[in-house]
C-alpha cells in the first residue's frame, strides 16, 4: 500500500524476472520507485471518494535538508463500507524515508513503513438468503485486525564508471488476529547485487538470503451436546531459510544480434513444529485431555534459467525468442492445510511449483505507429493453488 503521491517513477524491466528475483517471478519486472531525491521541499494532499462510502486522505511531505540529505514522509487513511450490510474496512498507512549521499560514489537509504487495518467481514449466504436479500449480513460478523511493519535499507557504492554494488537488508513483520486465530509472519533477509557494464554488454550477479518464520495459533470450542464440549488448541511454529545465487549476462555481439542468458539456484530448508491439545469437558469439568506433537524437516533445491536471443532487423524493429524456466517455492505457512470447514489443520506434502515458458515477440514502428505483438506458452507442474472448502 503506497500512496500514488509518494511514487517518483515506475520502471519496467522486460526480462530476467525468474533469474534476478527467484520464487514467484516470471517474465519482466515492474519496479515502483518512491521519491528520495527532491532538492526543494514539497507537500501534497489529496482525497478520494468512491462507491460503498469509500473515502481516503493522503498527505506527503519531503525535501532536501542539505545538499546530501533528503527526508520524506507519507500518510494515508481510508474507510470503506462493503457491498453487503455489516462489511467494513478501515485503516491507515504511514512511511518515512531518508536518503543520504555519503560521497559521489556512495549513498544510503532507509525506508520504514507501517500499515494497520480493521476489517469486519460477513459469512457466505445460502441460495434462499441470496434470493431474499443478497446484501443482507446473514450471520455473525468476523473481526480481523491486521498489521504490517517494514524496514528497508539500501547501501549503494560505485567503483569507477563500470561497476556498482548494492547491499539491501530488510525486515518485515505481518500479524493477523481473529477470534480464536493468530497468524504471524516474519521475514529477515538481505540481498547483495553487483553490476558490471562493459563495451558490448552488462553482467549482473548476486546473493540473496531470507529467513521466514511463520506462526499459527488456532483455538476453538465446539459444543457436542448441552452437557459436553470439545476444545482444541493447535500451534504451528514454522521456518523457511533460503540461500540463493544468480547471474545474468546480456551481450551485444553485433548491432543486429544480442543474447541474454542467466541462471539461479536456491536452497530452501524447512522446519515445522505442530502441537495439538484436545480437551473434553462435561459441565465445565475436564474429563479427558490428550496432546500430540509433530516435528518435520525438509530441504528443497530450486533453479531457474532463461535464454533470450534478440534480432534487430531494422532501425526500429526487432524480434526475439525467449525460454524461461522458473519456480514458486512454498512459504512455511503453505505447508499446512485445513480439512473441511471445521476440520483440523494438518501438514501436507507440498512441492515447489515449476513452469517453463516459451515466448516469441516483436515490435516495430510502422507508418509512424508503434506496433508490438507477443505469443507465449507456459507449461506448469505442481501448481500451488488455494481452495476454499466447506
Amino acid at each position: 500500500l503506497v500512496p500514488i503521491e509518494d511514487i517518483e517513477r515506475v520502471e519496467i524491466i522486460p526480462g530476467g524476472g525468474s533469474v534476478l528475483y527467484g520464487s514467484g517471478t516470471s517474465g519482466g519486472v515492474i519496479n515502483i520507485i518512491t521519491k528520495k531525491g527532491a532538492r526543494y521541499p514539497y507537500a501534497n494532499i489529496s482525497t478520494k471518494i468512491a462507491s460503498y462510502n469509500y473515502n481516503d486522505l493522503n498527505l506527503g511531505l519531503g525535501g532536501g535538508v542539505s545538499d546530501n540529505l533528503f527526508l520524506k514522509t507519507a500518510v494515508k487513511g481510508f474507510k470503506q463500507r462493503g457491498y453487503r450490510k455489516g462489511e467494513k474496512n478501515t485503516g491507515y498507512y504511514g512511511s518515512l524515508g531518508m536518503h543520504y549521499k555519503i560521497s559521489d560514489d556512495q549513498s544510503i537509504s532507509f525506508d520504514p513503513s507501517f500499515y494497520r487495518a480493521r476489517t469486519y467481514s460477513v459469512p457466505t449466504l445460502g441460495l434462499a438468503e441470496l434470493k431474499a436479500d443478497r446484501r443482507q449480513q446473514g450471520g455473525e460478523r468476523t473481526f480481523t485486525k491486521s498489521t504490517r511493519l517494514n524496514f528497508d535499507l539500501d547501501y549503494a557504492v560505485k567503483f569507477g564508471d563500470r561497476f556498482e554494488a548494492n547491499l539491501q537488508p530488510y525486515y518485515q513483520d505481518i500479524r493477523i488476529l481473529q477470534k480464536g486465530f493468530v497468524m504471524k509472519d516474519r521475514k529477515e533477509g538481505a540481498n547483495l547485487k553487483g553490476k558490471l557494464d562493459y563495451d558490448s554488454g552488462e553482467f549482473i550477479a548476486g546473493y540473496d538470503y531470507l529467513k521466514n518464520k511463520g506462526f499459527r495459533k488456532i483455538d476453538f470450542t465446539t459444543p457436542m451436546n448441552p452437557m459436553m464440549s470439545l476444545s482444541q488448541l493447535t500451534i504451528f511454529d514454522m521456518q523457511k531459510q533460503t540461500h540463493s545465487v544468480y547471474a545474468l549476462e546480456k551481450h551485444d555481439f553485433t548491432e543486429l544480434f544480442s543474447l541474454s542468458a542467466g541462471g539461479r539456484f536456491e536452497r530452501a530448508e524447512y522446519k515445522v513444529d505442530r502441537e495439538v491439545s484436545t480437551t473434553m469437558r462435561r459441565m465445565g469439568r475436564i474429563i479427558s485431555q490428550t496432546q500430540d506433537s509433530t516435528h518435520v524437516t525438509d530441504d528443497k533445491n530450486n533453479y531457474a534459467f532463461e535464454i533470450t536471443p534478440n534480432f534487430n532487423y531494422s532501425k526500429d524493429g526487432n524480434v526475439y525468442f525467449k525460454f524461461e524456466r522458473g519456480y514458486i517455492s512454498p512459504g512455511p505457512n503453505q505447508l499446512i492445510d485445513k480439512l473441511g470447514r471445521n476440520g483440523p489443520y494438518v501438514l501436507n506434502n507440498l512441492k515447489s511449483e515449476t513452469f517453463k515458458t516459451y515466448e516469441i515477440g516483436m515490435k516495430d514502428l510502422i507508418y509512424g505507429q508503434y506496433v508490438s505483438a507477443t505469443l507465449f506458452w507456459t507449461d506448469t507442474k505442481n501448481e500451488i493453488v488455494n481452495e476454499l472448502l466447506g
